[in-house]
């Protein structure tokens, strides 16, 4: 089962345009959309068509997992120490990514 949320629109709260948190949701998807779809699309060239539905299957349930661990994870830091590490804390999952890139490509070059 699964839940959406969805931030009322501008119009709908009140006439004053939001400045808030607000247009940051509506615009965040727009970089990070072709991310997924991209990494699905490349699992049959690095893991072989032969095993690309279980690993599909992994990156689904990771991707689940990262929806549901890494927005409480911010918030603890958030509340702890300071909304203000949310760049620094992107920026450790971007080279956390690209880290885990590099060694995907090395490994699967070999074979």
């Amino acid at each position: 089962m699964q839940f959406f949320f969805f931030q009322a629109e501008d119009g709908i709260r009140d006439r004053s345009p939001s400045r808030g948190l607000g247009d940051v949701y509506k615009r965040q998807g727009l970089g990070c959309a072709p991310i997924y779809p991209s990494i699905i699309h490349s699992t049959p060239e690095h893991f072989g068509a032969d095993r690309s539905q279980a690993v599909i299957g992994i990156q689904m349930a990771s991707a689940y997992v990262g929806n549901l661990a890494m927005p409480p994870l911010f918030g603890l830091l958030a509340n702890n120490i300071t909304p203000a590490l949310f760049p620094f804390y992107l920026l450790a999952l971007l080279v956390l990514m690209v880290f885990m890139h590099e060694q995907l490509v090395r490994k699967t070059s070999r074979c």
